[in-house]
C-alpha cells in the first residue's frame, strides 16, 4: 500500500470539488523539535555537541538551549567559536521517507559549549532544549535521559532527548 503525502491528498481532494465545494481545510504548521543529542568528552573546557532537530515543514529553525549541573538550572550555555551556533539550523532533507516526511530523526549540527572553569569532570549535566520556527508554537523543552552524563566521559553514542 502506498502512503501519499497528506498535501498530495489535499490537492486532489480540492480538485474533485470544482467550483461547488465549499470545503474549508487549515493547514497547521507543526512544532519543530530537538531529537537525539551526543557529546563529545570535554577538551580543553570544551565539550562539542551534535543535537538533531526536526520540523516537519523542514523550515529552519533556533534553538534554546540550557544546562543543568547535578539537577540545579545553570541557565543559557556559554557557546565557544566553531560549530554551527544556535539559529538557523537547517531542518530541510536531502530525500524523504516512502510517508514523503522528512527523517523522524531530524537534521545533525555541531554546538560548542564553553564549560564553565570550576565545574568538577565528574559532575553530573544535563542538556535541555526547545526549536523554534518562527512560524509555529516553539517545540517542547526536552532534555537529555535522567542519568545525564558527565563532561570527561561525555555521551559517547546519540541520546534521544525527551520531554521530563
Amino acid at each position: 500500500m502506498r502512503i501519499l503525502h497528506p498535501l498530495v491528498c489535499l490537492v486532489t481532494i480540492l480538485a474533485a470539488c470544482g467550483q461547488g465545494c465549499d470545503l474549508h481545510v487549515e493547514l497547521i504548521n507543526a512544532p519543530p523539535s530537538v531529537t537525539w543529542v551526543q557529546a563529545a568528552p570535554a577538551s580543553d573546557g570544551i565539550v562539542e555537541l551534535t543535537v538533531w532537530v526536526y520540523d516537519l515543514e523542514q523550515a529552519p529553525v533556533d534553538l534554546d538551549l540550557s544546562w543543568s549541573l547535578d539537577g540545579v538550572d545553570q541557565g543559557a550555555l556559554t557557546l565557544a567559536s566553531g560549530g554551527h551556533g544556535t539559529l538557523g539550523l537547517t531542518t530541510a532533507a536531502d530525500t524523504l521517507e516512502a510517508d514523503g516526511r522528512p527523517d523522524p530523526d531530524g537534521r545533525p549540527h555541531v554546538i560548542r559549549w564553553a564549560l564553565p572553569e570550576d565545574i568538577a569532570g565528574d559532575a553530573r549535566l544535563h542538556l535541555h532544549a526547545s526549536a523554534d520556527d518562527r512560524v509555529s508554537e516553539p517545540g517542547p523543552r526536552v532534555s537529555t535521559p535522567a542519568e545525564g552524563f558527565t563532561a570527561l566521559e561525555g555521551l559517547p553514542t546519540p541520546a534521544r532527548m525527551s520531554v521530563q
